[in-house]
């Protein structure tokens, strides 16, 4: 069957996509795989073909962050309400945790000259 048409060029890929590299997909080196597929096709075109095929390939890289993007926010919870405590944390003085309950009253400050 000779290709002559776009639609047989589409239909050609399709297929050979299908029955031959999907089945690879879940292998740890299938990105090698379709980069190296990517760089055997365009080894002998010219240079403004390839620039077709990348842009094409950052067109498509920006779908699929779009669609991360939008599944990403579906997925978020939405943050609870929650008191501000401050800076102190809502007790004790800076630095300290609130773990000296006794204040400023306990250090004798009143002998200090």
């Amino acid at each position: 069957m000779p290709l002559k048409t776009l639609k047989n060029f589409q239909k050609y890929a399709e297929t050979l996509v299908k029955i031959h590299v999907f089945k690879h997909r879940k292998q740890k080196h299938y990105n090698e795989l379709v980069r190296s597929i990517i760089r055997e096709a365009c080894m002998d075109m010219k240079s403004s073909d390839v620039k077709e095929v990348e842009t094409f390939c950052a067109k498509l890289r920006q779908e699929r962050v779009k669609e991360e993007k939008a599944l990403k926010e579906q997925t978020m919870k939405k943050p609870r309400g929650q008191l501000n405590a401050g800076a102190r944390g809502g007790q004790g003085s800076y630095g300290d945790a609130g773990l000296d309950d006794a204040g400023y009253d306990s250090l004798d400050m009143d002998d200090f000259m």
